[in-house]
């Protein structure tokens, strides 16, 4: 069992890659085909798409095993990626109203995969807890650092069809050990009550304990808050260069800042030898804030200087390295073990949720009604900055 555990791990986390992968490649090859407002409605189809996704899986649950449900997902989600990658390889133009079908469904499965394979990663925890943390971290790392890198390679070579085709592969890996591992469970008689691990009852916990703690309610309002402004203005400051001239290629290398940026940070602050540059956990998001804001002006600029933005990526993912290994020394302090791997995935649930959002927020709002985006920027901002003083993070 602990070996087909390894196997499912290793595609997901595959999986994890390729959604990066994913999300940088994607506004920059539909940047040509839908103008701005039209890929705003697309990433809000995306957002009902995930809300209805969680509701759907919730209904899933209690009709068929969570395994087989995931499976499913697994499958659907290879087919669409794998119908993407045709179009893209084919060169074939479809109607913008099928993209916002695309997302829709996207945000779905999504969703009803990540909601009913967490539920089967509860259960299989209760065979190696400790191997279930191991690659759930690699899946939570490895992902946004090697997703851009590999986005900025394939654009380089001209090779971005192959982002949608890594998706479509990792799913049907994730689905064929998925498979392998319920007829294991089969064989070993593995009697677990369903409501017991629960996705909805596990979420619901792992709330209640974030809003029960002001600093846990404090550290999961910063990453939301930055994720939002980051995932939500970086697809769209793509698509910009991308309109204004900017080709692939250059795209593409900018892009790569951020995960060198990341990949410094966390070396850097794991290495004694550079414990004197080491930023505090207050000194890391305020950079992260300000590079958050540094972007929105690129953003609204309408000639924007464009030498400034690998270096504001650089910063960004050098500082978020940091925080985010900072907020899981945090977390695991401030959380007992017998709670933690609910607020875990409460944790998780809620970034599910606010990647799309962003989007919408960003792709619409922003680009619709400028004031209004601004407006919501700096609400996001504001909660961020409160968040860090709850958490007294001078000492962190």
């Amino acid at each position: 069992m602990l070996t087909k555990m390894r196997s499912y791990f290793f595609w997901r986390t595959i999986s994890s890659i390729g959604d990066e992968v994913w999300a940088v490649a994607l506004p920059i090859f539909i940047s040509s085909l839908l103008d701005s407002s039209a890929i705003g409605f697309a990433y809000s189809f995306g957002s009902v798409g995930t809300i209805l996704g969680f509701l759907m899986a919730s209904w899933l649950s209690h009709k068929i095993s969570d395994a087989k449900g995931a499976m499913l997902a697994d499958i659907l989600q290879s087919i669409i990626y794998m119908c993407i990658a045709i179009l893209i390889f084919k060169k074939i133009s479809i109607q913008k109203e099928l993209w916002f079908s695309i997302f829709f469904m996207i945000g779905l499965l999504g969703a009803v995969w990540f909601a009913l394979s967490e539920t089967m990663v509860s259960r299989l925890s209760l065979k190696s807890e400790s191997l279930i943390h191991k690659w759930n971290y690699f899946s939570g790392t490895f992902g946004p650092i090697l997703g851009p890198a590999i986005a900025g390679g394939l654009g380089t070579l001209g090779m971005f069809v192959l982002a949608p085709f890594i998706n479509a592969i990792s799913f049907l890996g994730q689905a064929w050990q998925i498979n392998k591992i319920s007829d294991g469970e089969k064989k070993e008689q593995v009697s677990v009550d369903k409501h017991d691990v629960s996705w909805f009852k596990n979420f619901n916990i792992g709330i209640s304990q974030i809003f029960k703690d002001k600093r846990l309610a404090s550290m999961t309002s910063i990453p939301l808050s930055v994720k939002v402004c980051l995932v939500g203005i970086f697809p769209f400051l793509l698509i910009k260069l991308s309109k204004i001239g900017v080709s692939p290629v250059v795209c593409s290398v900018i892009i790569i800042f951020f995960p060198l940026g990341s990949l410094l940070g966390a070396f850097v602050y794991q290495n004694k030898k550079f414990e004197r540059i080491n930023f505090s956990l207050l000194r890391n998001v305020y950079t992260m804030l300000i590079s958050m804001i540094l972007l929105g002006w690129i953003y609204i600029d309408k000639s924007p200087i464009l030498i400034l933005i690998p270096l504001v990526l650089f910063v960004s993912g050098f500082t978020s390295a940091q925080y985010t290994i900072q907020l899981r020394t945090i977390r695991q302090t401030i959380v007992s073990k017998d709670i933690l791997s609910v607020v875990i995935s409460a944790q998780s649930l809620l970034v599910r949720l606010v990647t799309p959002i962003s989007g919408f927020l960003f792709g619409f709002l922003l680009a619709e009604n400028l004031k209004i985006g601004i407006i919501i920027y700096s609400i996001l901002l504001f909660i961020a900055f409160v968040g860090v003083r709850v958490l007294n993070a001078r000492n962190l």
